[in-house]
């Protein structure tokens, strides 16, 4: 009887599968990568044109309401809680999600930079609104302040986890919500010892956003951790 031998793949065949593989890969990491920085520019550049109104309508009012003022000097003990806080959820992040920890000190690409924007935007607007304004609303209206802390961090992690709805997955997003509102929990209990100046909260933010972002939203937009690991390697031979 005459044997049929099937074909083995030669090594060129091989090597053309693969790099067809990693240009597919490549392609949709820097589309999300694009998609993310568009979302993340402009949700910034929204936030940012309210601190430029409030700057130019009463730049006085503005920054005694952001908490700029001598009652700052006198909470030590916020200030000392607020950099212990930025630390341990800056690492806590750092060691959950590679693609931060990759990134934790990279300020040289165009994405990161756009973090650096998002992160002053960011860190001012919703510090303001979900403690400032959102937690004196609700002590106004008769809540204590153990029911202020918790509805401002439930609100505060459930807003970002919309992030998560970008790129299809639930599980990555809970993960990131559930996190955001123990954040949430600690920003809210500095601007309570902070006696409710609210700059305490402002500086912790910026200073986990300067390290976590904008990496932290491209993992929760990317569909799989698996394209957010690819990326790192576009990166490397991009940027």
């Amino acid at each position: 009887m005459m044997k049929i031998r099937a074909k083995k793949p030669n090594s060129f065949e091989n090597k053309v599968s693969i790099g067809s593989s990693q240009h597919r890969d490549e392609s949709v990491n820097k589309r999300q990568k694009i998609i993310s920085g568009l979302l993340l520019f402009g949700i910034s550049t929204f936030m940012a044109i309210f601190i430029i109104i409030g700057f130019i309508n009463n730049p006085a009012h503005f920054t005694n309401f952001m908490g700029i003022n001598k009652t700052a000097l006198e909470i030590p003990a916020a200030w000392v809680v607020a950099i212990l806080v930025s630390i341990c959820y800056i690492a806590y992040t750092a060691r959950m999600i590679p693609v931060v920890r990759q990134n934790l000190f990279n300020f040289s690409c165009w994405f990161k930079l756009l973090g650096v924007y998002a992160a002053f935007s960011s860190g001012i607007i919703e510090e303001l609104v979900f403690r400032k304004m959102l937690m004196d609303w609700l002590g106004i209206n008769g809540l204590n302040i153990i029911l202020q802390i918790v509805i401002s961090a439930i609100i505060f992690g459930l807003l970002h986890f919309s992030w998560s709805l970008f790129g299809g997955n639930i599980k990555t997003g809970t993960g990131s919500a559930i996190s955001t509102i123990v954040l949430g929990l600690f920003l809210a209990f500095i601007y309570v010892i902070a006696e409710r100046n609210v700059l305490p909260s402002i500086i912790a933010h910026m200073i986990i956003n300067l390290f976590v972002e904008p990496w932290l939203i491209l993992n929760a937009v990317c569909s799989t951790s698996k394209s957010t690991d690819n990326l790192m390697g576009s990166d490397k031979n991009s940027d």
